[in-house]
């Protein structure tokens, strides 16, 4: 683009869409042998962006025992059950 002009009073930015900058857990806790399908926590984005709405998954669950809902909550799934001995 050799020898272009750029008009700066027609120059835009778009800084509509910032990144979340957290994701805040609600009493993230569950007791040990609760039944399948209790509420462990329910996630929240925090976004500068005021009505973005999100979608959360999990990375990692090699025993496959949680379930992440629309809601942003995390269960326990059906039939699956929490022994740590």
């Amino acid at each position: 683009l050799q020898d272009a002009a750029v008009d700066p009073t027609n120059f835009q930015t778009n800084l509509n869409n910032i990144a979340p900058t957290d994701i805040l857990p609600n009493d993230a806790s569950i007791a040990e042998n609760a039944p399948g399908g209790s509420l462990i926590t329910t996630l929240t984005a925090v976004d500068p962006d005021a009505g973005d709405t999100f979608t959360f998954s999990l990375v990692d669950d090699p025993d496959n025992l949680f379930d992440v809902l629309g809601n942003g909550q995390v269960r326990l799934k059906a039939g699956a059950q929490l022994d740590f001995e």
